[in-house]
């Protein structure tokens, strides 16, 4: 498995943790959906890499993430550099 789809499912898991622990968070749904279309992508499932532009999770993590969980912040900061590098 490629390294980028581990980072991706890592930051799946622990969206999915968040979410227990803050379930009326919204922001976590949103990133959730962004993970799983980053994931369709690097699997070759999802064709359409336009919707790459709409990726978020950067800017969502910093405003509901960070203060929450530093360490999946950190992961979602990386995805969110990963999913830059995509768009090349």
């Amino acid at each position: 498995m490629s390294n980028n789809l581990t980072l991706v499912e890592d930051g799946i898991e622990r969206c999915g943790k968040l979410k227990t622990r803050f379930p009326n968070l919204p922001v976590l749904d949103s990133i959730a959906h962004q993970l799983q279309y980053l994931k369709s992508v690097l699997l070759g499932v999802e064709s359409d890499r336009s919707r790459l532009n709409e990726i978020i999770i950067g800017v969502q993590t910093a405003r509901g993430i960070e203060s929450l969980d530093m360490q999946s912040a950190e992961v979602f900061y990386r995805i969110s550099d990963l999913a830059k590098s995509m768009k090349r």
